[in-house]
């Protein structure tokens, strides 16, 4: 027990898709929306690429899976640049 704590994290899935727990969270949206539908606030970091919400029931190939991650992590790491 050293005192230090776990981050809290929060996944909204069915409730707000982009759930915010303080004001230094990071809101990720996986999904390519114009509308923001899937989430009450505007998100900090979006795909740059059309992803389509039905990814989310039903997953791609392997080919675009690695595809997303690579797109996710490019995206995370323009925002981090951009902001830290």
């Amino acid at each position: 027990a050293d005192g230090s704590r776990a981050p809290l994290v929060a996944d909204g899935a069915f409730t707000d898709f982009m759930p915010e727990v303080d004001e230094r969270s990071i809101k990720l949206k996986p999904f390519s929306d114009a509308l923001n539908f899937w989430g009450k606030t505007p998100p900090d970091v979006a795909p740059t690429e059309f992803v389509p919400i039905s990814y989310g029931v039903w997953p791609p190939d392997s080919a675009m899976m690695d595809h997303l991650f690579e797109l996710g992590y490019r995206d995370m790491e323009a925002w981090l640049d951009r902001h830290l």
